[in-house]
């Protein structure tokens, strides 16, 4: 068995070093309860806490919302785990310095082309952090979206067209 092997790998606004004061501002909306008696309700709490993600239209707002919300039993609720953010508030800095460690390992390991998407404006993943990630790996790009923190949604065709493009080179 040879193992997973990849072809090409984006990589959006993420990368082996997080910024922790970003993984603190995340994990406070992430694991926040929520119950709107309407869609339009959650969608205005969902813009509010997301911010960071770049202007968007009405309906790109709605179509997130549809699939950060769900019904259930006449009230918008988040459509996941909120026990997803206890990870994120647990961590101490030496567990966030043994994780990076092996993230940085497992990113040297990767032996396929790497487009590195990052907000422009991004508090999580760092402009010297993509430079470290280029230096250490040859196969490594990055697209930059402008008016963007954490994370782009890839919605918009400027942020999917060098997505698609990249993954359909030879």
């Amino acid at each position: 068995d040879q193992g997973l092997r990849f072809d090409k790998m984006v990589l959006n606004d993420v990368g082996p070093r997080l910024e922790a004061r970003a993984l603190v501002r995340i994990g406070g909306y992430v694991g926040q309860p929520g119950e709107f008696d309407s869609l339009e309700q959650a969608i205005a709490a969902m813009r509010a806490a997301s911010e960071t993600f770049g202007p968007h239209t009405d309906a790109q707002w709605r179509e997130l919302g549809r699939h950060v919300y769900v019904e259930r039993g006449g009230k918008w609720v988040k459509h996941y785990d909120l026990a997803l953010a206890r990870p994120i508030a647990a961590q101490s800095a030496q567990a966030l310095s043994a994780g990076e460690q092996i993230l940085w390992r497992a990113y040297d390991a990767l032996d396929c082309p790497i487009l590195i998407v990052r907000g422009a404006q991004s508090d999580l993943l760092s402009r010297e952090t993509v430079e470290d990630m280029l230096k250490r790996n040859p196969g490594a790009r990055v697209h930059e979206v402008d008016g963007v923190g954490h994370a782009p949604t890839l919605m918009d065709p400027a942020q999917v067209g060098p997505v698609a493009a990249f993954l359909l080179e030879d």
